[in-house]
């Protein structure tokens, strides 16, 4: 009887190891998950500075694009409408018989 409640025993301590070992490993399988989620996000954050970044690069780019007119004018020189067509508006008309911008 002595061997048989020694071998209950063993069993008995085998199994409560087993249970050990699986809460253990599932304990680090849950820290590996929650490691893993947190390098995600961080991964996420990261490429939305990113793309943040991009955007604004691109945007000074295109701001500083001269602005060119159909003839090869610039946008302070002319500019082309409905009204005036492609050719604009002469600047001579523009000054009102003024020959200065201080009215003289």
């Amino acid at each position: 009887m002595a061997a048989l409640s020694t071998m209950a025993m063993i069993a008995a301590g085998a199994a409560a190891a087993g249970t050990a070992i699986s809460a253990r490993q599932g304990h680090m399988a849950a820290k590996d998950q929650r490691i893993a989620g947190k390098n995600a996000e961080e991964a996420a954050a990261k490429q939305a500075d990113e793309a943040v970044t991009r955007q604004v690069a691109e945007q000074r780019r295109v701001n500083n694009v001269p602005l060119v007119m159909p003839g090869g004018t610039s946008g302070a020189a002319r500019a082309s409408t409905l009204l005036t067509g492609p050719a604009g508006v002469d600047p001579q008309q523009l000054t009102l018989g003024r020959t200065t911008l201080l009215g003289g």
